[in-house]
Order: structure tokens, then C-alpha cells, then sequence
């Protein structure tokens, strides 16, 4: 296309020149052939994409080693003999604190999104909030801790779907760590708080599940100048679960979780060890999201009345909680509805459990004859807990702490206190004495057959040590007690009410039936009405707590 401008253009030019009667530029010279271009430079090549290994070498303070990696077509990752020890000052491995993963494989992982999560440096410029998929299946099997030299725990297999991560709002790893948290006791709480507002994944399960701690050595070596870490007892605890499965959990919000085949080995010197089971179990709708941001700031939450919390309900199936030389307590199920909240507070719970104490054989059972002689076949029994909170009239109260043995009977407990208003809650460290007051508490003991033998036992008890002919009899343990209800009754100033309430006790003692004793004031009391009472007859201080005793006749 030049070539053929060229002529024209200079044509053109003469033409111009001699009608201005100016000389004609001279006729360049004909174009020289182009150079040929140069060679194209290929771009540089892509960083290599960091592999599961790598990943794990990076892991700061541990010193990480691997027996095999390979990645297949179909995107499985699979590495085996992982082990991450923690790193000695030296920079070798510490042997006696290790993780140690038999067998590992990840479906379509995402290094770099694994990168940019755990990786310190990728944390610099602008706070990233994009969640990333890591990935699409992770498996890991043959698991063992060793801690300070002990294997603590061992899993079978674990497996977690639908891995998803966003970076956490500190920066992992480093030498100043813990410089960017409240201070060291509350990174644990920060740390976990993040934790759970930075994952999410579509389900987990866990099979295989054993732990195995001495208690004490992992004390003594962990921590030795620990007060107490010296003389702590000896024993093993042991731990197993068969499986766990886990719903889907999204930044600290819970998917139902099913626990199956869980078991439990504890020392309980002088008795002897507990031995914990349950067939299946499962726990759902665990929510903590709203309360996060507190957990990651250290900070208590601010006070409202919307709940921050939700800790579901639960279900426990075949229960069962032995101690050596005792028996065993059995519990075919025991639910629990979904408790309401208001702020961080439960506003009610109820917690029932009905079920059956076997005695340990006689040749097991370490109770004295004596005792042993009325736990020789299988008892009903039955507890209850319950208990309340109204945010706006500040009272919480124990509703119910209600324990029931078949062939004895029971006992009750009611409690109730008041300057509990939510709003008032942060004064409370300091006006707590002008604030906290008694409303009510009540005892109610029901006799079914318990009295007679309480006393029975008490008997042979006294009379095991007695010397020869000091023998005292149930009927004599009986007067004994009536006296001291006669002796509390004049040092209440042989009142009208105080009268009324040694009789009911009286005839509870003689007759059985149902017992309440409790005291009813007028109005709330504070520390300082308690204070005021000092030095007050006996009858004002009974009429101002109002202290009542009441009996109801057995049926």
C-alpha cells in the first residue's frame, strides 16, 4: 500500500512546488526490504501449583515428613506416612509431640485457595472475605496424637464434604502470633471464634474415635509448676466413640449431629472407676452465629433480648452410668426440647430422667452389710432438673432439683433470687449486695419407706464402733431427733409458727408423708436485711424470713 502511495505523494509535491515556483524536493531513495521481526519471547512459566505437601510443609513450628504423593486424572490427591511433629528449638522434630496420619486423600483440592487461608503471607493488603471451596472431599485415616509422649488420641477415619474456608481475620503463624489478641488467656476464645465464622462445609463423620489420657503425667509434664500438678492422682481416662455424623455447619451455625456407641472409663478413687455408655445419641439446631463477633473481640456481647445463642434439642438413648461396687444407673432415653434463650441466658430448661439402679452383686457391692442389705434388686428412680429466668422482673429460680429412689422416696429443691433485671447485669460485680435478693426457698422431702430405714442404718452404723452395751435402736435415733425439733422449737421462742413447724416435723419423723420447709419473706430480701437481723429474737427473725414448715399425711 506504500509502495503505491509513494509515486503519488510525490507527484503531488512537484506539482505544489512549481506552482509556488519553489524547487521540487528530491525523489527519495527506493525503500530498503523490512528487517524480519524478532523471535517472539514466551511468557514465563506459571509458578508450580502448590501441592498438598507443600502446603504442609509450610505449616509454621512443626517439622512435616511424608511417605508418597500422587494426584490421578480423576483429581484425587493422595499422600501417606504424614507425620507433623512439632519443631525443636534446633529445628528437629519433637518425637514426643506428633501428628501422625496413616493415610490421606483430597478430592479436586484447591492448594492455593489452602494457600491463601494458612499462608501468613498472602495476608498483607486489603482483608479478604471471599469464601473459598479447598475441597470436595477430604479423608484422612489412621490418625494418632502423641502428646509429652503419650498417644492421646487415635481415629479410625475422619471425612469432611464440602470443605469451604475464608481468610480468618488474623494472621496465622509468625513470631508476634499472639501479639494481635486480648491477651494469651483469651487467644484460645478469639482463636476458636474465627475458626468458626471462617468455615463451612456440607457434612462430616468421624469413625473410630479413642482417647486415652493420663491425666495427671500430661499435667505434670505440660504444665509442672501448675498448682496441684504434683499430687494429682493416678489414672487413666478412656474415651471411645463408634461414630459421629455431623449435618452441614455454616460460620457456627450446626447441622444435627448423630453420636453412636459411646464409651467412657474414668478413675473415682476410693470408689473405684465409672464406666459412662450410650447406644445413640443426637443433638440439633446449635446455633453461635450471632454471637461470633463477641467470641473473635474477647468482649462480652452487648445486652439485648433477642437470643445469641441456641444450643438445640438433644435425645440420649440407652444410658447407662456404673461405679464400681455401687451399681449401675440405666437410662433407656432421656430428651431434652430446645431450650429458649434471651441474650446468652437460658429463660427455661427442663431435664427429665426416669430410669433403673441395679445394685452391684453382693460380692461386688462395697456398701456395708448394713446398707447393702436394702439394694438387692433393681429401683426406679428419677431426677428432674428445671429451671427459669424472666429478664424483666429479674427473678431466676430453680424450679425443681428433684432426685426419687422407689422404696424410699424423695427430695426437692426450690431456690429462687431476685435483681436479676437483664439491663442491669454489667452493675451486678458492683452492687451486687444492695441487688441480689432472696424471693423464696423450699425443701420437700416425701417418705416412702426411707425414714424408717435411714434410721435403721444409722443404727448399725453407731453400733459397729459402740462399745459393749452402748447399742442404740432406730426408735432411739428417732426421740433423739424429735428432742432436737423440741430444742428448735423454744429457741424460736415457742411461737404459734414455731410450734406449728415442730409439730410437722414431728409427725413427718413418726407418720412419714410429705415434709416442705422453707422460708417465704414478705418481700425480696437484700444482704443488708440479712445484716439487720443480727441480735434479733429468734420469733422477728422467723416472722421477717417467714419460715414455715407444713405436713401432709401419707396417702
Amino acid at each position: 500500500m506504500r509502495r503505491r502511495l509513494a509515486p503519488l505523494l510525490i507527484a503531488a509535491t512537484a506539482t505544489l512546488a512549481a506552482q509556488a515556483n519553489v524547487a521540487p524536493p528530491p525523489e527519495p531513495e527506493a525503500p530498503s526490504p523490512l528487517a524480519p521481526p524478532p523471535e517472539p519471547v514466551p511468557p514465563l512459566a506459571p509458578p508450580p501449583a502448590a501441592t498438598a505437601s507443600t502446603l504442609l510443609k509450610s505449616l509454621p513450628g512443626v517439622v512435616v515428613t511424608y511417605d508418597s504423593e500422587t494426584v490421578d486424572g480423576s483429581g484425587l490427591t493422595t499422600v501417606t506416612g504424614v507425620t507433623i511433629a512439632l519443631k525443636k528449638p534446633d529445628g528437629s522434630a519433637d518425637p514426643d509431640n506428633k501428628l501422625t496420619i496413616a493415610h490421606a486423600e483430597a478430592l479436586n483440592l484447591d492448594a492455593d485457595a489452602i494457600d491463601r487461608i494458612f499462608n501468613a503471607d498472602r495476608y498483607a493488603g486489603t482483608p479478604d472475605e471471599a469464601f473459598r471451596k479447598l475441597a470436595d472431599r477430604l479423608t484422612v485415616s489412621g490418625v494418632s496424637v502423641v502428646a509429652y509422649g503419650q498417644t492421646v488420641l487415635t481415629i479410625a477415619e475422619s471425612v469432611t464434604n464440602g470443605w469451604e474456608m475464608k481468610p480468618f481475620g488474623f494472621t496465622p503463624g509468625g513470631p508476634n502470633f499472639f501479639a494481635q489478641f486480648r491477651s494469651p488467656e483469651l487467644a484460645f476464645l478469639q482463636i476458636y471464634g474465627h475458626l468458626l465464622d471462617s468455615t463451612r462445609i456440607a457434612s462430616g463423620s468421624t469413625k473410630g474415635m479413642h482417647a486415652e489420657v493420663d491425666v495427671g503425667a500430661l499435667m505434670r509434664a505440660a504444665a509442672p509448676q501448675m498448682p496441684g500438678a504434683a499430687t494429682m492422682p493416678p489414672g487413666i481416662f478412656v474415651y471411645d466413640i463408634g461414630e459421629i455424623e455431623q449435618g452441614a455447619v455454616d460460620r457456627g451455625r450446626f447441622g444435627k449431629v448423630v453420636f453412636r456407641d459411646l464409651r467412657s472409663k474414668s478413675p473415682q478413687p476410693p470408689l473405684g472407676e465409672v464406666n459412662l455408655s450410650m447406644r445413640e445419641g443426637w443433638i440439633e439446631g446449635g446455633d453461635f452465629s450471632k454471637i461470633l463477633p463477641a467470641m473473635m473481640a474477647a468482649e462480652w456481647p452487648a445486652i439485648t433480648r433477642e437470643p445469641l445463642i441456641s444450643v438445640g434439642a438433644s435425645c440420649n438413648y440407652d444410658y447407662v452410668y456404673a461405679l464400681s461396687g455401687v451399681g449401675s444407673f440405666a437410662v433407656p432415653e432421656a430428651c431434652m426440647d430446645a431450650i429458649p434463650f434471651t441474650w446468652i441466658l437460658p429463660t427455661h430448661f427442663l431435664v427429665p430422667i426416669k430410669g433403673t439402679f441395679t445394685p452391684a452383686p453382693a460380692g461386688e457391692s462395697i456398701l456395708p452389710p448394713y446398707a447393702a442389705a436394702y439394694f438387692t434388686h433393681p429401683l426406679a428412680f428419677e431426677i428432674q432438673m428445671e429451671a427459669t429466668y424472666d429478664p424483666e422482673g429479674g427473678i431466676a429460680s430453680l424450679a425443681h432439683y428433684r432426685l426419687q429412689l422407689a422404696e424410699f422416696g424423695s427430695f426437692d429443691m426450690h431456690l429462687s433470687g431476685g435483681g436479676l433485671q437483664l439491663d442491669g447485669l454489667p452493675l451486678l460485680p458492683v452492687n451486687y449486695m444492695q441487688t441480689l435478693s432472696l424471693v423464696s426457698g423450699e425443701i420437700e422431702v416425701v417418705d416412702e419407706g426411707g425414714v424408717a430405714k435411714i434410721l435403721d442404718m444409722a443404727a448399725a452404723a453407731q453400733n459397729a464402733n459402740a462399745a459393749p452395751g452402748a447399742a442404740i435402736t432406730p426408735e432411739a435415733l428417732k426421740m433423739q431427733a424429735a428432742m432436737g425439733v423440741n430444742m428448735m422449737v423454744g429457741a424460736m421462742g415457742n411461737t404459734p409458727k414455731a410450734a406449728a413447724m415442730g409439730e410437722a416435723m414431728r409427725n413427718f419423723l413418726d407418720k412419714g408423708g410429705r415434709l416442705v420447709v422453707g422460708v417465704r419473706p414478705a418481700k425480696p430480701m437484700v444482704s443488708g436485711d440479712f445484716t439487720a437481723l443480727t441480735g434479733k429474737p429468734p420469733a422477728e427473725i422467723t416472722e421477717t424470713v417467714g419460715l414455715y414448715a407444713e405436713w401432709t399425711a401419707p396417702n
